[in-house]
């Protein structure tokens, strides 16, 4: 797609316009009248607000950031409505919110009105000041109301709105979508789709006393933090809000945020916004980790549903610039609902979940051409489930694994001294992988324990494989095991057939009947017979056919 040249520059020249330049003041304006005074906001537009356009389909709204770049925004997406051929049916309109240097510098008239250098973008009212007074003052979203409403009036066709920014004018769409009241109100007479995109939103409103424990961890996880006292106040939270966000109310607010369809997108490499203030930085420690946060906060306050709303989107090779975001492979599909497919918006099912939870089990000890048994059946997912195991070995003489694909798994010790570690790879229904090792002693067991072991006798199993009952014949007395059980593949217990305290048995024999603890029958397959005296455990397999 081919970009417009007139904004990239280098990082030096970037910085330095946000900084210092003034910004390029339009000629044209947006009246208002406040008790019979007129006041005006100036603006960039391809159609003037005040005029009937039977053509526009779109209407898209653009706020600027701390630069007040506005006639950079209106150029960005003009370029971009031209590129998708949507020009002529597409009005965008971007507003400019200026400071009173601004207006002294350019010598504007007592109608232009000013904000102060913070809180343009979380709907303060404008300034009226002894150097340069004003005969009214409104906040910065009832122009944002207006405009919304003027959109509606003149435009019969439209369809769908749009309200986006960038950086700091990014922060006015995330409060405006919460707490303005265009839409609720637009929405009662017509049938339009409102669309908010922030774009590299430098911090975001939180609509509870809840932030994030350890920025590090995954999934993220909420609780109140202590050691930010302005945490909870606005613009970052709900606590001593402006006159407008009152008038609209918490309640509502909270209603608003959860049904507005909004769209997050932040650059790969957006990592910058560290900052003094702990309102902030406690949401994240930059801008690419605050999005990713406070996405996963929304499904923690509100709920999944959220996410039929909400969406995020990171661009890869991207910084903070709003061109970047414009000209994404995401830019067509947010603005004007080209190419869906190829803004690939993150999982939430991704973000907030829980790693699985592995264990491979106690280190064991072992003889020589010994079978031992791997055992990784302890290991859960904390909200879904384990879909795929696999035992590998790390270290030691190579050994065969049996069933390495599930969780318990078995293999033959070599015939000397030797230290053998297996590691265990789980991944649950959502695609997080997790791990955990275990160690297996080879050697002779005299020589490995202080006192003598009791020596297991090899037992012999009778048929094996088999479809009705199975003998197990022990050389030795079966009286000296502390127990016999028997195993399923996934490490279950099913079957009971001798333990400590039972009754005297002379045969030194056991027959199993293919029944589990509950005389059910079992199904067909692998099953292990664990042999456990108080020095060790001997495994041996059986398999039962149907």
């Amino acid at each position: 797609m081919l970009k417009p040249r007139l904004i990239k520059k280098g990082l030096f020249l970037f910085f330095i316009k946000i900084c210092f330049c003034q910004p390029t003041i339009p000629a044209h304006r947006i009246s208002y009248s406040v008790s019979g005074h007129t006041l005006t906001v100036p603006y960039f537009r391809n159609l003037a607000l005040g005029e009937t356009w039977e053509n526009v389909k779109v209407a898209i709204i653009s706020i600027h950031g701390a630069g007040r770049n506005a006639e950079d925004h209106f150029e960005l997406l003009s370029s971009l409505a031209a590129n998708n051929e949507t020009i002529d049916s597409t009005m965008i309109v971007a507003p400019l919110y200026l400071l009173e240097s601004d207006v002294e510098n350019e010598g504007l008239d007592s109608t232009v009105l000013f904000w102060p250098s913070n809180d343009w973008n979380a709907g303060d009212l404008s300034r009226s000041t002894g150097s340069n007074p004003r005969p009214a003052q409104i906040s910065a979203f009832s122009v944002i109301d207006s405009i919304f409403h003027r959109i509606v009036q003149n435009n019969t066709n439209v369809e769908k709105i749009i309200f986006t920014g960038h950086s700091a004018g990014s922060q006015m769409v995330i409060r405006y979508a919460a707490g303005g009241r265009a839409q609720n109100d637009i929405l009662q007479e017509h049938d339009i789709e409102f669309k908010y995109v922030s774009t590299n939103t430098p911090s975001f409103l939180y609509l509870d006393s809840m932030r994030v424990i350890d920025e590090n961890s995954a999934p993220f996880q909420f609780a109140f933090q202590f050691g930010c006292g302005t945490a909870n106040y606005y613009k970052y939270g709900l606590e001593n809000m402006n006159a407008y966000m009152e008038e609209t109310g918490a309640t509502t607010i909270r209603n608003n945020y959860m049904n507005r369809n909004l769209i997050y997108l932040i650059g790969e490499f957006d990592t910058g916004g560290q900052s003094d203030n702990c309102a902030r930085d406690i949401q994240g420690e930059n801008r690419l980790l605050r999005s990713f946060i406070f996405f996963s906060y929304l499904g923690n306050y509100y709920g999944d549903s959220v996410y039929q709303n909400h969406h995020l989107a990171e661009i890869p090779n991207a910084y903070h610039d709003f061109e970047d975001m414009v000209f994404s492979d995401c830019g067509p599909s947010v603005y004007f609902g080209r190419d869906s497919n190829n803004c690939i918006y993150v999982d939430p099912a991704v973000v907030n979940n829980f790693y699985p939870d592995v264990d491979a089990g106690e280190d064991q000890t072992a003889n020589y051409q010994e079978l031992v048994l791997l055992d990784g059946s302890n290991s859960s997912d904390p909200d879904g489930s384990i879909i795929t195991y696999l035992w590998t070995q790390i270290l030691g003489l190579p050994v065969v694994i049996d069933s390495a694909d599930h969780p318990i798994a078995s293999f033959v010790t070599p015939g000397q001294d030797n230290t053998l570690r297996f590691v265990l790879t789980a991944e649950d229904n959502i695609g997080a992988i997790s791990s955990d090792t275990t160690t297996v002693s080879v050697g002779a067991l005299s020589t490995q324990k202080e006192s003598p072991p009791l020596l297991i006798e090899h037992p012999l199993i009778f048929p094996n494989p088999f479809n009705g009952n199975t003998t197990i014949r022990f050389d030795g007395d079966i009286n000296k095991y502390i127990s016999v059980r028997v195993y399923d593949i996934k490490g279950r217990e099913i079957r009971i057939l001798a333990r400590e305290h039972s009754p005297h048995n002379a045969s030194n024999t056991i027959i199993w009947d293919a029944k589990d603890n509950n005389g059910l029958a079992i199904t067909a397959g692998l099953y292990f017979v664990a042999l456990e005296t108080k020095d060790n455990t001997l495994m041996k397999k059986i398999t039962y056919l149907k």
